[in-house]
């Protein structure tokens, strides 16, 4: 029963890896495209009250929103270093960082092809600078 039990959690590992590689080869720009979707259907005023097929829309920027802030702010615990980068509230509010992210994005149109997590963190440095009350 422990070789099983070995046995399935390789190939949960293994699965895990391989969707990995899988994410990393695809299209940039579709990737990109799906984000800004999401964050906007986030900012919309009828958020709250949209049919349900937008909630993937608004996990996918939440998820990945959110994943972003959560590794800022453990590096910079963890690092113990200053970080003068970005300034990131205390709270996650995610319409103010859907905001942040689209307002970038479509100020920087040359940028979308780049990473997810490349874009929201050049998205983050230029929306919530360091200034000398919060940083």
């Amino acid at each position: 029963m422990e070789i099983i039990r070995k046995l399935a959690l390789g190939a949960v590992f293994a699965l895990a890896a391989v969707t990995g590689l899988a994410q990393e080869k695809t299209d940039q720009t579709k990737e990109i495209s799906r984000l800004l979707d999401g964050c906007r259907v986030v900012m919309s005023a009828d958020a709250l009250t949209t049919v349900h097929r937008t909630n993937y829309k608004m996990g996918y920027c939440a998820g990945y929103l959110h994943a972003s802030y959560t590794q800022h702010r453990a590096w910079k615990q963890l690092s113990k270093a200053p970080d003068s980068s970005m300034c990131l509230p205390d709270r996650f509010h995610l319409p103010d960082f859907a905001r942040v992210v689209v307002e970038y994005a479509d100020a920087n149109p040359d940028h979308v092809n780049e990473t997810l997590f490349a874009l929201i963190y050049r998205a983050f440095v230029q929306g919530y600078p360091c200034t000398q009350t919060n940083g």
